[in-house]
């Protein structure tokens, strides 16, 4: 059980040591040796076992850090070996990928709270001046920083009272003017005030509209832009993100602060790194931009850092279910089979050369995982402290009431990065049709540029940010329209339902099927694409909805309907997401497949060359 220590920090209630040699120094590091680190799932077994049994005890503030100093290697082992069965798998986690991931964050969890016991017993000691407490502040922020990095990339909700408790740390640090002390933790050099600028900024990204891996790159390089962002409580100055020290909330937006800016306020402006950022993006490839992000992740980060947006349409709270396909090719299926009553088979979908990248990538997917337990329970308060923020000069501190959470939506048009094709799953050598299959979700609210759905388990596996989804309508004379969309953000619910934020692309999507027309054409398979409409309110023309990989602009491709076959010119690209791209296009004339190679894939001409 967690209760309350002197300045609100959840710990373990504790009792006195009966075995104290256990945990001795030598002792500690003795056992650790002895460990079988070659079985993961032992090794992780007994350490758990070792931090949740020292976490009930009253040991010496300076015995416990010894202990946790032993520890934190074999943590991050143990951590590195286990995130394979969550990352990188399909979102769709069995019970045993379950289990793992709400290990691995319990794992995390234990440690902070064995450095969160350190922090009270000094302060009750009133020791605010001590080298060890400065350790102790720098660890736990480091373990909230894998914590947070870890349920964004389960979409997960931060645990409640974790912000609080991150906010009470920075305090605590900036009140005794130790904030920016910079130490050395697991072979890195770090200071409370970085980590708890890496923390803030994670949070601005909307991790919920991103994917692990994105995740996962932007946490490990942000440092790198952390370092030139001033934290401030200068009430005049010009912000872009705002923080409240006495909310258990994530920063938010400077245009949604109504009112002053208040004494326990911090903001900060990220006007030059969006700067730098866009000039990265026209001028420097992949390798060389501070965050290392492709041409889509950049344009992610700088829509989440720019300008706030305000949404175009009101949602509209609404009742009742709706059913839904996720992913390319399994909308293609179903829509066939709605409009046709079975999926037509013009054009060979099957053999070894087909990528299967119709999905989505796997090796990309989300990972969502279970419930996650509260960090603190109400308890018995131990003796109180109230002088340790009065220390200094910052300003004071007061009770303000706690901001909300606010949902921003961005609306923008990213353009995907060509040169860093996203990785795919291994080629099929037979699609898997059976997968295809309808999933009803309950419609929470609409606007006329999309919906709010919720999913409960099985979720399809594709189920992932960047995902076409097909949106099956029935109408008022008994005919079926298929809405496409995308799949915005997502975020998982404390009961296990999903929630996903669907943007709409075009109505009433066909299903058709294309092929890249190359010197080589034989050798190029079918592929499920759909026939988008005319928009005409916007001026926008039939567009086409295919995989990210082959296609792309000047390509020509042959496309097979219906009605037979017709070849067609790739124009513009203006949409894409990670599993599915969207060009205009220009019907060509009946040419002969001779004419209707791709410039660059035709060798035809260059053997006279070598």
């Amino acid at each position: 059980m967690l209760v309350k220590g002197t300045i609100g920090l959840g710990i373990r209630e504790r009792k006195p040591v009966t075995n104290a040699g256990r945990f001795e120094h030598k002792a500690v590091k003795t056992w650790i040796n002895e460990l079988p680190k070659a079985n993961v799932g032992e090794t992780s077994r007994q350490v758990y076992q070792l931090l949740l049994d020292s976490n009930q005890l009253l040991l010496s503030s300076e015995q416990r850090n010894n202990l946790l100093s032993n520890t934190n290697d074999i943590v991050s082992y143990i951590s590195a070996g286990l995130k394979k069965h969550y990352v990188g798998q399909s979102v769709a986690l069995n019970d045993k990928q379950q289990k793992v991931s709400n290990f691995s964050q319990a794992l995390d969890v234990e440690v902070a709270i064995g450095y969160k016991s350190i922090i009270e017993d000094l302060i009750v000691d009133e020791k605010y001046t001590s080298n060890l407490l400065v350790i102790a502040v720098n660890a736990c922020l480091y373990y909230f920083y894998k914590i947070q990095t870890r349920c964004y990339q389960l979409y997960r909700d931060l645990p409640k009272g974790m912000w609080r408790e991150i906010h009470i740390l920075y305090q605590l640090a900036e009140q005794n003017q130790f904030h920016d002390k910079r130490i050395t933790f697991l072979d890195t050099s770090m200071s409370i005030y970085g980590t708890y600028k890496n923390i803030l900024l994670l949070s601005t990204i909307n991790p919920n509209q991103m994917r692990q891996q994105e995740i996962s790159q932007i946490a490990e390089a942000l440092p790198k832009v952390s370092s030139k962002i001033k934290l401030s409580g200068d009430p005049e100055a010009d912000y872009d993100f705002l923080v409240n020290l006495n909310s258990d909330a994530q920063p938010f937006h400077s245009t949604l602060l109504s009112g002053e800016v208040q004494a326990s306020y911090r903001g900060f402006s990220l006007k030059e790194t969006v700067n730098q950022l866009e000039q990265e993006l026209q001028h420097k490839p992949k390798d060389q931009r501070i965050l290392g992000l492709t041409n889509q992740s950049q344009h992610h980060v700088l829509s989440a850092w720019g300008d706030m947006t305000t949404r175009v349409f009101a949602r509209t709270a609404a009742e009742g279910t709706m059913r839904v396909s996720v992913g390319l090719a399994s909308s293609h299926f179903l829509i066939s089979e709605t409009l046709y009553g079975e999926d037509f088979e013009t054009g060979e979908l099957t053999g070894e050369k087909l990528i299967d990248s119709l999905e989505g990538s796997l090796r990309d997917a989300v990972v969502l995982g279970g419930d996650e337990n509260e960090m603190v329970v109400p308890g018995g308060p131990r003796k109180t402290n109230t002088e340790w923020n009065k220390k200094k000069n910052s300003p004071m501190l007061k009770e303000d009431s706690m901001w909300d959470s606010l949902y921003r939506n961005k609306q923008t048009r990213d353009t995907q990065d060509d040169t860093q094709p996203y990785q795919f799953i291994e080629k099929a050598k037979e699609e898997n049709t059976s997968a295809y299959n309808y999933k009803d979700a309950t419609i929470i609210n609409i606007s006329p540029g999309g919906f709010c759905l919720m999913l409960d388990s099985p979720l399809p596996a594709q189920t992932q940010t960047g995902e076409i989804i097909g949106l099956l309508e029935p109408t008022d004379d008994e005919h079926i329209n298929w809405n496409i969309g995308t799949i915005r953000w997502m975020r998982r619910k404390p009961t296990g339902e999903l929630d996903l934020g669907i943007q709409l692309i075009a109505p009433n999507g066909l299903p058709v099927r294309g092929q890249l027309r190359t010197s080589h054409s034989n050798d190029n398979h079918y592929q499920r694409c759909l026939k988008l409409p005319a928009i005409e309110s916007i001026g926008q023309p039939e567009t086409l909805l295919t995989s990210p990989l082959p296609f792309r602009e000047q390509a020509k491709v042959r496309l097979q309907t219906q009605e037979g076959s017709v070849d067609i010119l790739l124009k513009n690209e203006i949409f894409s997401g990670h599993s599915f791209k969207q060009f205009t296009y220009d019907v060509l004339e009946d040419d002969s497949d001779g004419d209707m190679s791709s410039n660059d894939d035709d060798f035809d001409t260059v053997w006279k060359l070598i």
